[in-house]
């Protein structure tokens, strides 16, 4: 018997030994030279203070970002930028600092017809990336309103019809932004500063067909299951004409007691839509089909469109046709409860 149970130890102790031989410590760690420069850069027409994201990656892992890497910022091929600063994302560790990410702060103006460079250069990289500034869209927008009150609240609720127009012969794109309103109150009727902002956003109703709409599939893309959160939209149903967009907006007001006098409040809203490129259009359906994509095996991997040279990522320009509109001021008597 205790031949056996030494002969049992024996064993155990070999296949011990055997198994830590085999066993090895797998280090991830990717090689330098398979890794890429990482842009991104969403820029608008209505900005002149604009940003570009850096990072190098390996599409699976973000890696160091190297100290001396700079920007160049072209337009219509004549140099108008380059930082000389950025915002840098480091760790401290016992090899020293790791930049993960850097961000330039990039002063251009952007007018229609306009072909923007971005040129990131470092030891190991030379990154180049392009787009186009379209004219702003043709955009109307119809207001109307309609003030309700009662005993212990104070509504307004305002209509909105925005009316785009296309340019006939041409195949175009547009971005749709939700409604922005802002609402400034006053406690009293003559005070300068106000007492308090509310801002409030009047989504677009994604089931409006114009956004059902996409005249190219991507792999992955669904709009059908998924959802196009972007509001991005082509021209295919409507070329040459106009398309109608409704907003609701509702005012609320509630009458604080304790308080005598007259309140005013100045509401202002926002409205934005922007002409994009074909290549954010398909950027932006590539984002739409990773928020709400399926990651099964029984179905094709979203692909993001890209359009960096020499790198990863994006570089787009959105043209906005922006309205400000004030509208009616409110002054309302206050209850003393």
């Amino acid at each position: 018997m205790k031949a056996g149970i030494i002969n049992i130890v024996f064993a155990l102790a070999a296949f011990a030994a055997i198994s830590s031989s085999c066993r090895k410590t797998i280090p991830y760690n990717p090689p330098y030279e398979g890794s890429m420069l990482v842009l991104n850069a969403q820029w608008y027409t209505t900005d002149t203070l604009h940003h570009v994201y850096l990072c190098r990656s390996t599409r699976a892992n973000v890696e160091d970002v190297e100290e001396g890497l700079s920007l160049k910022c072209y337009v219509n091929g004549e140099l108008v930028c380059e930082p000389d600063t950025s915002w840098i994302m480091s760790r401290e560790t016992g090899l020293g600092t790791v930049f993960h990410s850097r961000c330039f702060p990039v002063k251009a103006f952007l007018s229609p017809g306009d072909e923007v460079t971005l040129r990131a250069v470092s030891d190991s990289s030379d990154l180049t990336a392009s787009a186009i500034v379209l004219p702003p869209p043709d955009v109307v927008v119809d207001t109307s309103s309609v003030y309700v009150q009662d005993a212990a609240f104070h509504d307004r609720i305002y209509s909105f019809d925005v009316r785009l127009k296309d340019a006939p012969g041409t195949e175009d794109y547009y971005r749709a932004f939700s409604l922005q309103a802002v609402s400034h109150s006053y406690w009293m009727k003559d005070d300068i500063q106000p007492a308090d902002t509310v801002y409030q956003y009047s989504s677009l109703d994604e089931s409006d067909p114009v956004f059902k709409s996409v005249p190219i599939q991507l792999p992955g893309v669904s709009l059908v299951n998924g959802s196009n959160k972007s509001h991005v939209f082509s021209d295919e149903l409507f070329s040459g004409g106009e398309y109608l967009f409704h907003f609701n907006l509702e005012d609320h007001r509630f009458v604080l007691s304790g308080r005598s006098g007259k309140e005013r409040t100045v509401p202002e809203v926002y409205i934005r839509m922007a002409a994009i490129t074909k290549d954010t259009f398909l950027y932006c359906l590539a984002s739409n089909s990773l928020d709400y994509g399926s990651f099964g095996s029984l179905t094709e991997p979203p692909i993001v469109h890209e359009n960096v040279s020499g790198g990863m990522g994006y570089f787009g320009i959105y043209s906005i046709s922006e309205h400000h509109i004030f509208l009616h001021e409110c002054i309302v008597e206050k209850y003393n409860w």
